[in-house]
Parts: structure tokens; C-alpha cells; sequence
């Protein structure tokens, strides 16, 4: 099986290729392969060095241009990353079934969809 790839602009103007899992709405990527997403991590200089302990997660919003990387991490082999574009319906993502997205993990979502509107 091919994996799904965005191309996403680097900091050098470069198109670099982003590695998802599945599109979830228009706007809102999930990977959830951990291998994909330390090799997003790798490519887009995302650095989780967080120490978790028990009952913690880490997260870490990351803008590019017109896109926002969330990384949510609660030990080394449980890693989640969206990718959330500036193009987001939030009012449909507010729609999406609970067990698809927990409250926390929407509001995170946001704070990443504000950032990826908002022009450098």
C-alpha cells in the first residue's frame, strides 16, 4: 500500500512531503502510524522531548504557512498527529461524533486552526 502524502511548503520554500494517515473532514488530516509521524517530525523539525508521566500528554502545535501540525504524544509508542488546515469548517468539526474527537483533542484543534490562520 502507497502511503498519502500532502505536499507542504518548508521554511526554504521547498515542498516537502507530509505523511497521513486518512482525512478525517476537509481541512483536518490524522496520522496515527508512529513510524509516519516521527518521520513528519524528522522532516518538519518537530521535537517532542517532553517527559511524560503517568496520566500526562504532551502536546505541540507547530505552523507553516497556511497549515498547523498538532503532535500529541502520552508515552513514546502513543503518538497522534493532525494536520489542520486554514480551510477547517470548525462548525463541522463541532459536529463530529464525541468518540472521534474528545473535547480536549477539539480544543487543541482550534488552538492549532487559529495559528494556521493567522498570517506571519
Amino acid at each position: 500500500m502507497q502511503d498519502l502524502k500532502l505536499g507542504l511548503e518548508g521554511d526554504n520554500n521547498q515542498i516537502l512531503d507530509y505523511l497521513v494517515d486518512n482525512i478525517i473532514i476537509e481541512g483536518l488530516y490524522i496520522t496515527a502510524d508512529n513510524s509516519k509521524i516521527r518521520a513528519n517530525c524528522t522532516v518538519f523539525n518537530i521535537r517532542m522531548t517532553d517527559l511524560i508521566s503517568d496520566n500526562q500528554i504532551a502536546n505541540r502545535i507547530t505552523k507553516l504557512n497556511n497549515v498547523s501540525i498538532l503532535t500529541i504524544k502520552s508515552s513514546d509508542e502513543n503518538l497522534v498527529q493532525f494536520l489542520i488546515g486554514n480551510d477547517l469548517d470548525i462548525e463541522e468539526m463541532k459536529s463530529l461524533p464525541r468518540e472521534m474527537l474528545s473535547r480536549e483533542v477539539e480544543d487543541l484543534i482550534q488552538q492549532a486552526y487559529m495559528m494556521a490562520s493567522f498570517k506571519l
